[in-house]
């Protein structure tokens, strides 16, 4: 009941959900048909290859593994790039389980237990996050950006999920600040949280 009070306040054209399964999406396109709908990371994460985008979402996460895969990137149709939309720094492993992360995170929601999760959902020790990220051949630098704008790729998503304060304020500088302003927007962030 909740869950669908929710929903139905921002049914309104101006929102979207983010969908994983055929069950849920069938349900929520019926009764909030307003919403725009995104097609989930766990459903696109097995694939190998790009064909095109299923034409019920209006929005398609690419599977992170092939983020910087210009093979497979510029031979997307050019009608379905500026509905894409990449997670560009994702701290989790290349290989990280997708749907058993998800899981173990959801149970933590549910028990309300959210130190019991920290660093324990994936198969690297995240107290390394930012020397991880930008290790990882799927992360999309801010430098990185303009190339996938001239192609047509215009929807980018920052991860902050589970991460601590510092974590955020240094991805938001880095990726929504000139560089030169990067420490000081830092700072900024920092001291306006306490």
């Amino acid at each position: 009941r909740t869950c669908n009070a929710i929903t139905e306040v921002f049914n309104n054209g101006k929102h979207s959900i983010t969908v994983a399964s055929k069950e849920l999406f069938d349900y929520l396109k019926e009764k909030y048909p307003n919403f725009k709908y995104y097609q989930s990371v766990i459903t696109t994460s097995n694939d190998k290859e790009f064909t095109k985008k299923d034409p019920r979402f209006d929005f398609y996460l690419m599977n992170r593994n092939l983020n910087n895969n210009w093979e497979v990137l510029s031979k997307i149709p050019e009608e379905d790039r500026s509905s894409i939309e990449f997670l560009c720094n994702d701290i989790c492993t290349p290989i990280c389980n997708r749907m058993g992360h998800y899981n173990i995170v959801n149970a933590c929601l549910l028990n309300r237990s959210d130190e019991t999760c920290l660093g324990t959902y994936c198969t690297i020790d995240h107290d390394f996050s930012q020397y991880n990220m930008k290790r990882w051949p799927m992360t999309i630098n801010p430098s990185d950006i303009d190339k996938y704008l001239e192609n047509g790729y215009c929807h980018f998503k920052i991860c902050g999920r589970w991460e601590n304060d510092i974590d955020i304020a240094m991805k938001l500088a880095n990726y929504m600040v000139k560089p030169e302003f990067v420490e000081d927007a830092i700072y900024w962030l920092m001291a306006k949280r306490t």
